[in-house]
């Protein structure tokens, strides 16, 4: 839903910004549940590589965040979808989105290391230099490429369901099949 629905709901009332908020919600549900479990998945494959099976609830919590936040921005960037409009074959599409999403991945996961290490240190000399005792590169460029997967994953699905018809992949995954 565009800005301006957003202001308009609000200022209707609280029962149009009540269905606003289902309605965003219900559209949300399917990309956000498909990156929650994806995002499940890589942790849990983290933590079986270094042995190490505690997972911190921080992790978790960032994982809940990162679905949240991934099926939203796909959501919001798949409404102004710049390729597809100008034509290019859906391979580009799935292509060019997989770039980009996972650059933001690479961009907000250092920024978070150096944050991490700033609040640690207190200054941004100990922060940075916190980052380069502590940041395991094999680790993060390893979560970086599943998640890269997993974004592929998730554009092929939705490119798919596009050129098959609104409700067509459900009716093929989660419908039993016409004698």
């Amino acid at each position: 839903m565009a800005p301006q629905s957003t202001i308009t709901a609000i200022a209707a009332g609280p029962r149009k910004l009540a269905r606003w908020v289902a309605h965003e919600l219900e559209a949300m549900a399917p990309a956000a549940l498909f990156f929650l479990v994806g995002f499940a998945l890589i942790l849990l494959m983290v933590k079986l590589f270094v042995a190490e099976y505690s997972i911190e609830l921080r992790v978790i919590s960032n994982a809940i965040l990162g679905a949240l936040f991934a099926a939203k921005v796909s959501l919001i960037l798949d409404q102004r979808d710049w390729a597809r409009s100008h034509g290019y074959p859906r391979a580009v599409v799935v292509g060019g989105k997989v770039v980009l999403y996972t650059a933001s991945v690479i961009i907000l996961g250092i920024t978070e290391h150096l944050i991490e290490g700033y609040r640690e240190s207190g200054s941004l000399g100990g922060g940075l230099a916190l980052f380069h005792q502590r940041f395991d590169a094999a680790r993060f460029f390893a979560v970086v490429l599943c998640v890269a997967m997993l974004f592929a994953v998730f554009f092929v699905m939705q490119e798919v369901n596009r050129r098959m018809g609104a409700g067509q992949m459900y009716a093929l995954f989660f419908e039993r099949p016409r004698a």
